[in-house]
């Protein structure tokens, strides 16, 4: 009988043991309590450091946004040479965490000059249409088009005169519009 109590006696003395060792060794652990800022820019960091290992090939993923020059979207509010495009924003570089803080959705001024090329692509039927490793034919046609062509929905694909950035750019010059039916 004595046995059996010192062995319950040293089976309580032992988990007893065992639970403050954890209890302390918690409250002593050397990891850093960080702010969310603090995992962000840690997260940048390492991030960066990767890229510029060369482990990840997205250089885009750190610096200065890249300049863009097409678009793609939905015409509204046309007026005589001018439209507001609305088209989802894609990340085009730049920090990433700074993406996740710009909207969803631009809407920009687009103008079109008396240079501006303006054409329609019109689908062909899909039984003219070649799909092979050897040719391989475009799904539509091209026709010449107007301005005039452009209304309210309809979807475009714009080619900007030069590289633009978002966030400053307010109107865009239309190198060459496509009208997709």
């Amino acid at each position: 009988m004595q046995k059996i109590n010192n062995i319950i006696v040293l089976l309580i003395v032992f988990l007893v043991a065992l639970g403050l060792g954890f209890i302390v060794g918690k409250s002593t652990s050397s990891e850093p309590k960080l702010s969310e800022a603090q995992l962000i820019s840690d997260l940048e960091g390492k991030l960066e450091s990767k890229i510029e290992k060369g482990l990840i090939n997205f250089s885009v993923f750190y610096g200065e946004k890249m300049p863009l020059t097409l678009l793609s979207g939905e015409a509204t509010e046309v007026k005589a040479n001018t439209f507001v495009l609305t088209f989802a924003n894609h990340y085009q570089g730049g920090k990433f965490f700074e993406y996740l803080n710009e909207p969803d959705y631009y809407q920009k001024r687009i103008k079109a000059g008396e240079d501006t090329e303006i054409v329609k692509l019109i689908p062909k039927d899909l039984s003219e249409v070649v799909f092979s490793p050897e040719e391989m034919t475009l799904p539509f046609d091209k026709e010449k088009a107007s301005f005039s062509e452009i209304k309210e929905g309809t979807k475009v694909l714009i080619e900007a005169e030069s590289g633009f950035n978002l966030v400053s750019t307010d109107e865009i010059v239309a190198k060459r519009i496509q009208i997709q039916e």
